[in-house]
């Protein structure tokens, strides 16, 4: 409760204290973006940052970069929200869109991380975050992927909506190939840390030489489609599967995940 008031209050009085900022630019906010999201290799540039105290806030320019150079380019985005929803515990988010995204390559680790030992096991849990989060439309117009990422180049949009709030969370995408517009891919997933139940229904098809058949590693790269379908506990979770390579049934069949420790 005292995270979600800090919050609100720093949110919502913020324009008092950096209204001179805004009309210089944005570069104030601009900067103090730059700073929370840099870190050890990772350098992150904010350009073009306009309307950041308003209800309409609008990016020209992000890019992460590391010792290799630019990673990631984030271009023409725009975030529509309401502020004063804020008061109510709320991030109420109509639209969150970019014009193009451009991901060259994953982005190289740093010594920290390299060096960290492994986690020891435990639950799935989404983050309690102090306010809930709701957007209501989620849109690249342009999704770039680099040939590093998956091992093939693509173009890619995306459009989507999300929920997260009182640890459950409910979200739809779908990511359609520019470049290959039969290329489609659906996801309508659903997940709650009270009752550890997630639900799951995706499903995709794409023609010859796709990113599936790329990262499946398929033997010349057929057309796939393929849909999971599930609904339970992550301790005792089945969903139902069903796999086709050029038009013929190659798996169909469900897959289990249990927890063998919940299980005795």
């Amino acid at each position: 409760m005292r995270a979600r008031l800090s919050l609100v209050l720093v949110l919502t009085t913020l324009p008092l204290n950096l209204a001179a900022q805004e009309e210089s630019g944005g570069g104030f906010i601009g900067g103090l973006l730059e700073s929370a999201l840099s870190g050890e290799n990772r350098n992150v540039t904010v350009t073009g940052l306009s309307g950041a105290l308003s209800s309409s806030l609008t990016l020209e320019r992000l890019t992460m970069s590391d010792d290799q150079g630019v990673w990631l380019t984030i271009s023409g985005a725009t975030l529509d929200w309401t502020r004063s929803a804020l008061l109510r515990g709320r991030l109420d988010v109509s639209t969150l869109s970019a014009e193009s995204i451009v991901l060259e390559r994953l982005p190289a680790a740093s010594e920290d991380e390299a060096d960290l030992p492994s986690p020891e096991a435990t639950p799935f849990q989404l983050p309690e975050l102090p306010v809930a989060v709701s957007i209501g439309e989620i849109a690249v117009n342009s999704f770039s992927l680099g040939e590093p990422v998956v091992g093939i180049a693509a173009e890619l949009s995306l459009a989507g909506a999300l929920t997260l709030a009182e640890g459950a969370l409910d979200t739809d995408i779908s990511v359609t190939r520019l470049d290959r517009p039969s290329d489609v891919i659906t996801l309508d997933a659903s997940f709650s840390n009270e009752t550890s139940v997630i639900a799951l229904d995706f499903e995709t098809t794409e023609a010859q030489g796709g990113l599936l058949s790329e990262l499946l590693n398929i033997p010349g790269r057929p057309s796939v489609s393929l849909t999971a379908a599930g609904e339970g506990p992550l301790t005792d979770f089945t969903a139902d599967i069903a796999l086709a390579t050029d038009g013929a049934p190659r798996v169909t069949g469900q897959v289990r995940l249990r927890d063998a420790a919940a299980q005795g």
